[in-house]
């Protein structure tokens, strides 16, 4: 990864966000942190090479999803892109087909890290023009 690429991790476990901080900043690159889904300007205002997304964020079970679709409909964000990590396998596997249209990886959680670091790469060596 390179050190100028910058990820916003969006996910509501504490202990998650900062296991994902001290993976990206170990490979040098700049992490913005979020709990809950920001708003789409504030996700373009932050400007992301690359978005690690939970799918299920507290008791809101579709900002996420809401949060992703917005984003590809938004030019600013559109091909930015998104990692979904998440515990639900059930809903992961329903939305699977839809994840992919939408241009996002998809890694379970629990994951292996270098099962993560290898979506991460896939995502970042596409490029804006995935």
């Amino acid at each position: 990864m390179a050190s100028a690429t910058h990820v916003l991790v969006i996910d509501d476990a504490e202990e998650l966000r900062a296991l994902f901080r001290d993976i990206f900043e170990g490979e040098g690159c700049r992490v913005s942190l979020a709990a809950t889904a920001p708003g789409i300007e504030e996700v373009a205002r932050l400007a992301p090479d690359l978005v690690v997304l939970d799918l299920l964020l507290g008791s809101d079970e579709d900002a996420a999803w809401l949060l992703l679709r917005a984003m590809r409909g938004d030019a600013r964000l559109a091909r930015v892109p998104v990692v979904v990590c998440s515990a639900a396998t059930e809903l992961l596997g329903r939305l699977r087909g839809e994840l992919a249209a939408l241009g996002a990886e998809v890694v379970p959680k629990p994951f292996d890290l270098d099962d993560f670091l290898g979506a991460v790469g896939r995502c970042l060596a596409a490029g804006p023009d995935r």
